[in-house]
């Protein structure tokens, strides 16, 4: 053991280095993430931005796990289309796996079967995304 100059108290005593110290109380991460919001959508690239409540691991994302819907509640009138499985581009805004922001980057299949449906991404009024509790890890 040493004095470590690097934390003092209030009168400016060095703290006692002792080592490391195994933490005593522990709270894992159980919640899972929220899709809060379509932060950004070009019609013409095919690029979605999902925002989450918390960073997330963009490599866990299962594109074929959302819905893209015309409506807020599929009925009759609304339109849909599930992102095929393996044909999405995945990244996100800080560069890294983990961040609030993910972009999707649709296949030209996928991109072409959406522009298809007149009802659906081709305003935001018409813009709705659903996803399963299985889509996106944390």
């Amino acid at each position: 053991s040493g004095l470590d100059s690097s934390i003092r108290d209030m009168v400016l005593n060095p703290s006692l280095i002792l080592g490391p110290l195994q933490a005593t109380d522990f709270q894992a991460d159980t919640t899972a993430p929220t899709l809060t919001s379509i932060s950004y959508y070009n019609a013409l690239t095919g690029v979605l931005g999902l925002t989450f409540n918390e960073p997330v691991n963009a490599s866990s994302l299962t594109p074929h796990s959302f819905l893209l819907q015309s409506q807020s509640v599929l009925n009759s009138t609304a339109q849909s289309y599930q992102l095929s499985a393996t044909a999405t581009t995945i990244s996100t805004s800080t560069g890294t796996a983990l961040s609030t922001i993910v972009y999707l980057t649709f296949s030209q299949a996928d991109l072409l079967a959406i522009k298809l449906m007149n009802r659906l991404y081709s305003k935001p009024s018409v813009t709705w995304i659903s996803m399963n509790t299985s889509s996106i890890l944390h």
